[in-house]
């Protein structure tokens, strides 16, 4: 359900205060969505805001951006 936070590994669900200190813990860090869900989305802004609050400077990647470079 959207809002809700699965964790895979362990098979239930999480708190924001949870993924975020996990994150915190971890080298990397991917976020997904359904793209048309703005829960979703505002999970990933939390995440990543809380990223940048800590200190870290993370990077944002988004795969709908195609670059294409030459000819």
């Amino acid at each position: 359900p959207a809002g809700r936070i699965w964790d895979p590994v362990d098979r239930k669900f999480i708190s924001m205060a949870d993924l975020q200190r996990r994150a915190a813990e971890s080298e990397l860090v991917l976020l997904g969505e359904a793209h048309d869900n703005p829960v979703h989305h505002r999970v990933q802004l939390d995440m990543h805001l809380a990223s940048l609050d800590s200190g870290s400077r993370p990077a944002l990647l988004m795969e709908q951006f195609v670059l294409s470079f030459g000819k």
